[in-house]
């Protein structure tokens, strides 16, 4: 797929038909003048014909092309369904084990999300070691005792094993497109067509003209619809990356335990606004090893003159991931980081883990520049001792 923007590539393709497709039948025209409209009955049959066929070939070609995305969105569903039941199974090993799996399984998703959606559509060897590799390392350094920990330890790895499959599904879902005979049948089944409507004796040369125009153009508009569904992780109009977001907040329900005793008041609850034209904001909050902390925001902020977001930034606006801090995050979603130099984490509008490093707690806007943002968003954090 080329760097140029689906709606720019389309709009030339649309426009390009139209003009080349007007040229030429005013070409034809001029060299057919004093034809008798008397043959139109005969053109208008063959022609009838062709379109009929040329017609079921793109009905057939779209239905195939939008089954394979819908199918692709549906790889991608299963297998972030997948890891969280498998995460959850990770609940029931020991320590140090459960926490180099559960990192495993965050590094994974965070992987697949950045690096891997990007690599979809290129068949070619791998020269990095296999994502999933790390969780599979920590499983096999459990070994069981008993035989009902045996028993669920070995349901634990076939649900593993399907988040394997699933994986491995995804990607060839991302490798797969469309035969390179349906773009040969399918250009030059509109070059037939379109060339055939000029044989049409027409008094009105404009008229003719509008009527070559539209069918080209409309041809051009199903190309492009089928083009831009060809490439469901890479293109334009994508598989969305959300079933792995909801994965990762899954991941952090997943590790909070249950909350206080009836009566028990929470070590801290803190209500911070967070000023969307500053990079990140002191929170105030020191989290302590083992904390679980929980964040729930709300308000609307401005990322430009005119563009609005709530605390779970822009969706699906590849456009903007260019000025993101977070490139695997919504534009303008509210962002964390743990210290001055912390690696950001997305927060979001409610978010929960009881695995942040110690430190002071920062919230910020996914946004490398502030400058032209306004408004700010309201978060509550609840910090609770483990």
């Amino acid at each position: 797929m080329t760097d140029i923007p689906l709606p720019v590539a389309a709009l030339v393709l649309i426009l390009g038909s139209v003009v080349l497709s007007v040229g030429g039948l005013l070409i034809v025209r001029r060299l057919g003048r004093g034809q008798s409209t008397r043959h139109n009955d005969f053109i208008g049959l063959i022609f009838a014909q062709v379109a009929l066929l040329y017609s079921v070939l793109m009905a057939f070609v779209v239905f195939s092309a939008y089954q394979r995305f819908t199918d692709s969105a549906h790889t991608v569903t299963n297998e972030a369904a997948s890891a969280v039941v498998a995460y959850r199974d990770t609940q029931m090993f020991p320590e140090p084990i459960r926490s180099e799996a559960q990192a495993a399984f965050r590094a994974y998703v965070t992987e697949v999300m950045g690096n891997e959606w990007a690599s979809h559509g290129t068949v070619k060897p791998h020269r990095s070691r296999d994502a999933l590799n790390p969780v599979w390392n920590a499983y096999r350094k459990y070994q069981p005792t008993e035989s009902l920990a045996q028993a669920e330890f070995d349901g634990a790895m076939g649900r593993l094993h399907d988040l394997e499959l699933a994986r491995h599904e995804r990607h060839l879902a991302g490798e797969a497109s469309l035969p390179n005979v349906f773009w040969w049948l399918l250009v030059g089944g509109g070059i037939v067509t379109v060339g055939m409507s000029y044989l049409f004796v027409v008094e009105r040369r404009s008229v003719h003209a509008l009527q070559v125009g539209l069918l080209s153009g409309f041809i051009a508009s199903v190309l492009s619809l089928i083009l831009a569904l060809n490439f469901p992780f890479t293109g334009d109009v994508h598989v969305s990356r959300g079933p792995f977001k909801h994965s990762l907040f899954n991941f952090a329900a997943l590790d909070l335990q249950p909350g206080p005793a009836t009566g028990q008041v929470p070590s801290r609850v803190e209500t911070v606004t967070v000023d969307a034209r500053k990079a990140f904001t002191d929170t105030g909050v020191d989290v302590a090893v083992g904390d679980r902390v929980a964040v729930s925001a709300t308000g609307v902020i401005f990322h430009d003159a005119t563009g609005s977001t709530g605390p779970n930034g822009v969706a699906e606006r590849r456009d903007l991931t260019q000025y993101n801090v977070l490139d695997t995050e919504n534009h303008g979603a509210l962002i964390g980081r743990i210290g001055d130099a912390g690696a950001p984490f997305a927060v979001g509008s409610d978010f929960a883990s009881a695995s942040l490093a110690p430190g002071r707690l920062w919230l910020g806007i996914n946004d490398k520049g502030v400058d032209n943002n306004s408004g700010a968003f309201t978060a509550t954090i609840t910090v609770r001792k483990g």
